[in-house]
């Protein structure tokens, strides 16, 4: 089931171990081998970050305005952080572009009674001094261009009472200090608030400056990015902080370093992630980020991390659209558990619950099998086939047989997720591990597989989300279970635990998900294909993540991207297998309060619009979660029927799959008609290529009930129009919807939030399409 662990290289072979009571049939076993590497051994030289688009900042040059550890704003590490240095008190003293009197004697702004050197006085340096000597009077003046003045600081030393007058651009003077001899060899800090053009000192007797600073524009601290070239900029995400203590902070962009364009204003509260998804691309070779901090003494700023895309950002440009290889209906999946919720044997439940209440609307069921449920330790051999007499190792009352069965004669295929993870088997646990994966695989295939054992197991993933072991130990498992698995039934489908292929640097030495690194060409031979999940999730500008529809150009559902590009450059032709997807939502009689939930109406209506998403993408299978709400907080409210406490009661969006599957299930995914802001127009139709269907729908939130009237150009009728709206299994009859126009050959389709179907009329020839 879900993991709480967030969303975070080489390869190793070990020696094939093989316990001795499955020495029988080695010598068909290692023929197998050889011939699953010979066929499905990667065509291409392997590439882990085949699925990455490289964020523009990766390999830029960053200097900052103070403070050290600039590395740190691009080392894809959201834990280390550039720290700015503090302008006050006394941080700003030797920076021209925060303090204004900086040699300020050097440019003849400087005067006073005596003939000494009076440079020390705006050197920068604290420690110096200038004396400030005369006759009759002492005093030291600077003198400069008219301006707003916040403050005038000063060290100084006097054996008598001091005056600092400053002078108005009208020249009047006016006295804003008198300075104390105890306070001598202090840095004091004075509010000015005005525009002066001048600052008098004046003593009775000889006295010393350290040194005199002006602030005159607001203090800020930024850090600068050198892209190398200018790129075009759409999406960037910053990892900002400013304590509290800045006034605001910005995001700029600039060709020169001198004229910078202002992208975004940022929230300097920010402690999370922060997207800024421009309106338009900027072309721009140097990004800034940069705090105005408050005139508070000893504050600081941070920066963790400063990313940049093109408008398609971190998951790179939607792929084009591929004909599925089977029907809508035979791709979709769900996700469940021993006992559908019940407690018992799905064998023992009513006929419209549990497994039968499932099959006519999915083909697949996933089952979470705990393996903790069948061995006490990882390294001992489960006996299956004692599980009729004396149950698992674990369990003396589990026969996974007779579980399986029920979903089997309900019409389901299974497909096993073996649950393990460093909390329930410790790495130490494993004393072998390669031997001890490799045993159990072996052992589960033989039993289950499809031709050498009792055919109730079609697929097995190697962990479900295994994510808190180190990368090389998953390997070591992954490689042992997976060879064990094809050696014992090549027929099974072999797939590893969910992993991501967009976010290398998620991947760290205590764990992590990154298919990059936990799968190695030595087990591709072994594997069928890529096992991902994913959720629909942006962040808002609070820093809460929040549930957002599939077509969001931002949506984390985008991912999938990613891991195409990785399955297609390391692993050709194998399949990709999305386990887990789903929106949590109220309904039922349930609630739903967690930042990421979304209405009952939305949940229905993306449950609709997501699967359609993934199948235009090509891939294999679909297994929604969850089939029940359960409880808790985030994925507890996944579930298309409502929890055991509400008796199970169906959602919309269990209605709304179906009528999908009523009236599009057989249909085959053919193209897209339409993918814009206006409608999404799929092309569904049989297996050989003849339109049946037109789905369409506005990619906007199930808030927004706006309506559009797009014009297709389509040779085919109309012959019925369904609104899928999870009302009920039917979907609600709309033909008023669609406007057919023979002469011109056009379809007016009325398109909202809600997807609709439109049946075509059957004619003597199969219709053709047009896109616009």
């Amino acid at each position: 089931m879900k993991s709480l662990f967030s969303r975070q290289n080489q390869a190793v072979h070990r020696n094939t171990y093989r316990h001795s009571r499955l020495q029988p049939g080695l010598w068909i076993a290692c023929l197998v081998t050889v011939l699953l590497t010979v066929v499905f051994s990667p065509a291409s030289a392997w590439d882990p970050h085949a699925g990455v688009i490289p964020s523009y900042t990766w390999k830029a040059t960053v200097t900052v305005s103070s403070g050290g550890n600039a590395h740190l704003v691009v080392d894809h590490d959201e834990n280390t952080a550039w720290q700015s240095a503090a302008p006050l008190p006394q941080g700003f003293v030797g920076r021209k572009d925060q303090n204004f009197f900086l040699h300020a004697s050097v440019a003849g702004w400087c005067k006073s009674s005596g003939d000494g050197s009076i440079s020390p006085a705006t050197d920068g340096n604290l420690n110096t001094s200038a004396t400030i000597s005369g006759k009759s009077t002492f005093w030291f003046e600077v003198g400069f261009p008219a301006q707003m003045v916040h403050s005038i600081s000063l060290k100084w030393h006097s054996e008598t009472q001091m005056e600092m007058y400053i002078f108005h651009t009208t020249g009047d003077s006016q006295r804003v200090a008198v300075l104390l001899p105890s306070d001598s060899y202090k840095w004091k800090r004075f509010p000015i608030g005005t525009t002066i053009k001048g600052v008098k000192l004046i003593c009775r007797k000889t006295f010393r400056i350290f040194e005199i600073s002006a602030i005159t524009q607001p203090l800020k601290e930024n850090v600068v990015l050198d892209l190398g070239a200018p790129k075009s900029i759409s999406w960037v995400e910053t990892r900002h902080w400013a304590g509290g203590k800045a006034k605001e902070t910005e995001l700029l962009a600039s060709n020169d370093l001198i004229t910078w364009t202002s992208l975004a204003k940022l929230n300097p509260a920010a402690h999370h992630r922060v997207t800024t998804y421009l309106p338009y691309p900027v072309k721009a070779r140097y990004l800034k980020v940069e705090h105005t901090l408050e005139e508070t003494d000893y504050a600081k700023v941070f920066i963790w991390e400063i990313n940049a895309w093109d408008a398609d950002g971190p998951y790179g440009p939607m792929p084009p659209p591929k004909r599925s290889g089977e029907p809508l209906q035979q791709l979709l999946g769900i996700n469940a558990i021993w006992g559908w919720g019940f407690d018992r044997y799905a064998v023992n439940l009513a006929a419209d619950s549990g497994p039968q209440k499932f099959s006519a609307l999915f083909r697949h069921a996933r089952n979470f099998h705990d393996m903790k449920w069948d061995v006490t330790d990882p390294d001992i051999i489960p006996d299956y086939a004692a599980m009729p007499v004396k149950g698992t190792q674990a369990m003396k009352w589990l026969n996974w047989d007779r579980e399986y069965q029920a979903w089997k004669d309900a019409g389901l295929t299974i497909q096993a997720s073996i649950q393990f993870t460093g909390k329930t088997f410790p790495q130490a646990d494993w004393e072998n591990p390669y031997r001890a994966a490799y045993n159990y695989g072996y052992a589960i295939a033989r039993h289950f597989g499809p031709t050498a054992g009792n055919s109730l197991i079609e697929g097995i993933e190697i962990g479900n989300e295994p994510w808190d072991y180190a990368a090389s130990f998953y390997r070591e498992v992954l490689l042992g279970m997976a060879r064990g698995i094809k050696e014992a039934d090549p027929a099974i489908e072999v797939f590893p635990c969910a992993l991501q292929s967009a976010f290398p640097y998620e991947e760290r030495p205590q764990g992590g998900n990154f298919a990059g690194a936990r799968l190695t060409e030595q087990a591709i031979p072994y594997i069928d294909g890529l096992n991902v999940h994913h959720y629909s999730y942006v962040q808002n500008e609070k820093g809460l993540r929040i549930g957002i529809f599939p077509e969001h150009p931002q949506s984390t559902l985008r991912a999938i991207f990613n891991d195409l590009r990785f399955r297609d450059a390391n692993m050709p032709g194998k399949k990709i297998f999305v386990t887990e997807w789903g929106w949590d939502s109220a309904g039922a009689g349930e609630d739903c309060r967690h930042s990421e939930c979304v209405s009952e109406q939305a949940q229905a209506l993306y449950a609709v619009r997501g699967a359609l998403f993934f199948i235009r993408l090509g891939v294999d299978r679909l297994f929604w979660y969850f089939f029940a709400n359960g409880t808790g907080g985030l994925y507890s409210r996944c579930g298309l029927l409502g929890s055991k406490k509400t008796g199970f009661a169906e959602k919309q969006s269990f209605r709304a799959l179906q009528a999908l599957v009523l009236h599009s299930g057989r249909d085959y995914f053919l193209d897209v008609l339409r993918e814009d802001d206006a409608a999404w127009v799929y092309l569904m139709g049989d297996s050989a290529g003849n339109p049946t269907h037109l789905i369409a729908w506005r990619p906007v939130s199930a808030d927004d009930t706006n309506t559009n009237v797009i014009h297709l150009p389509f040779t085919s009728e109309a012959e019925s129009v369904w609104l899928i709206d999870g009302q009920s299994a039917q979907g609600t009859l709309r033909n008023t919807l669609v406007h057919s126009d023979r002469p011109s050959k056009t379809m007016h389709i009325t398109v909202a939030a809600t997807p609709v179907i439109i049946h075509l009329k059957k004619s003597g020839h199969a219709p053709s399409p047009k896109k616009e």
